[in-house]
């Protein structure tokens, strides 16, 4: 059996696994994480899945279209290239107004429902409601 499973390895001493990093490693580690966690998961940020796809399908599209076209490789994939780059900033930046869009009519009705009744905007109990 290999060594370094729990068993004894052929000098008939177990190994052991090793010792976990102290606490000031991990820490450094998670803070690390934290400044660039954009790096480490990608999922995290608003609107890149909808970016990457859409520059991705037509970047490979119009590649294709150029070649099909045009038969040079090299122009082929700079068309691709530069369609991706095009398509990836345009949906990048309609999905995050749209994004920031949302977030605060959020905000505005979180905080008009924190709001007592009777502030400015919102009408007294009983008035405004409509009569059956």
């Amino acid at each position: 059996p290999p060594q370094g499973c729990g068993r004894q390895g052929s000098s008939g001493t177990t190994r052991r696994p090793p010792a976990p990093a102290s606490m000031g490693d991990e820490e450094k580690k998670n803070k690390k994480k934290d400044l660039f966690g954009f790096l480490y998961d990608v999922r995290r940020i608003p609107c890149m899945r909808n970016t990457l796809l859409n520059a991705t399908g037509c970047g490979i599209a119009l590649g294709l279209h150029s070649f099909y076209r045009h038969r040079i490789p090299w122009t082929a994939s700079q068309t691709g290239l530069k369609a991706a780059m095009f398509v990836s900033l345009c949906t990048w930046v309609t999905c995050r107004l749209n994004f920031q869009y949302k977030k605060d009519q959020i905000r505005k009705i979180m905080e008009a429902q924190e709001a007592k009744p009777g502030a400015p905007g919102i009408p007294p109990p009983g008035q405004g409601q409509p009569k059956k």
